[in-house]
């Protein structure tokens, strides 16, 4: 399960599940998927085979065909609540069907007990720029903000003492039961 409050002026933009894996788009109410200029991604997969080190530099090389120019930074790998996390952002310096750059800040987590991967991306649009320490309206401490953010969201299991849920919390946003 992922747990994530939806920030006010923010919406559901897709949600998929199946048997195997979660997916939300979170984005700015007045957008869409497809016109966005901030999206927040929650992935959960179950039975996934990448670890977490590997999924941030693998997620910048996707990039590749789509941008004029990729550029992957990763900070060193921690563990949090028994789980290996990698922090890290991916810039893309411009996005040829957009021709507007965009950075994603990326935080991966992945049990090694039940192989389950938890990815949170927040993903901006930014024309003309590539790295955040460029773009005036987004500070240091924006980026110390969402950076901490990301580290403090974990995944948590109903039933599970040492990966407990906040009380209250039941069942939502949880992936599709196995069959």
């Amino acid at each position: 399960m992922i747990l994530t409050p939806i920030v006010h002026g923010w919406r559901v933009g897709h949600h998929a599940a199946d048997k195997r894996r979660l997916l939300i788009k979170l984005i700015p109410s007045t957008e869409t998927v497809d016109a966005w200029t901030h999206m927040v991604t929650l992935l959960a997969t179950r039975d996934a085979t990448v670890a977490a080190e590997p999924f941030i530099a693998d997620l910048g090389a996707s990039f590749d065909p789509y941008c004029t120019k990729v550029a992957t930074q990763v900070w060193p790998a921690q563990t949090q609540g028994g789980y290996s996390m990698q922090l890290g952002i991916v810039y893309c310096e411009v996005n040829r069907s957009t021709g507007i750059g965009e950075v994603v800040h990326v935080k991966v987590t992945k049990s090694e007990k039940t192989d389950a991967l938890y990815v949170w991306q927040y993903a901006r649009k930014i024309p003309g720029l590539v790295l955040a320490q460029d773009d005036e309206s987004f500070t240091v401490e924006d980026l110390r903000s969402l950076v901490e953010a990301l580290r403090d969201h974990r995944p948590c299991i109903l039933g599970d003492s040492q990966h407990s849920c906040p009380k209250g919390i039941e069942s939502p946003g949880k992936l599709a039961p196995t069959a």
